[in-house]
């Protein structure tokens, strides 16, 4: 297990409102085979090139895990780095979102 003081098990983004252009949510390497071990790609000018992206459009939501379970154990397990995101710019109107996050506080990754 990777260290974590508070792992964020799950989230779930709320889109709550339409967006006229740009704002998607990048899923950077989603699907991809390998990730790149080198720097974070310039999300502002490389928006268009990733692997997964979400519209804004009010009403809708998105959930994705942030970490594996162990097979094993089937405790909460390592960071699933294919989950990184983030937000590409607005090019015109405004966007608002709401995060609910699911965390689990180091102690408490084996219960029930």
């Amino acid at each position: 297990m990777e260290g974590c003081h508070l792992c964020r098990f799950l989230t779930i983004l709320f889109y709550l409102n339409d967006v006229t252009q740009g704002g998607e949510t990048a899923f950077l390497v989603a699907g991809s085979k390998s990730i790149s071990n080198g720097t974070s790609p310039d999300l502002s000018a490389h928006c268009n090139m990733s692997r997964l992206l979400i519209a804004p459009k009010r009403g809708t939501a998105v959930l994705w895990y942030n970490h594996f379970l162990d097979k094993t154990t089937g405790l909460l397990g390592n960071l699933d780095k294919f989950s990184l995101h983030g937000g590409c710019d607005v090019i015109k109107g405004t966007k608002w979102i709401a995060n609910s996050w699911v965390n689990i506080p180091k102690g408490d990754w084996g219960r029930g």
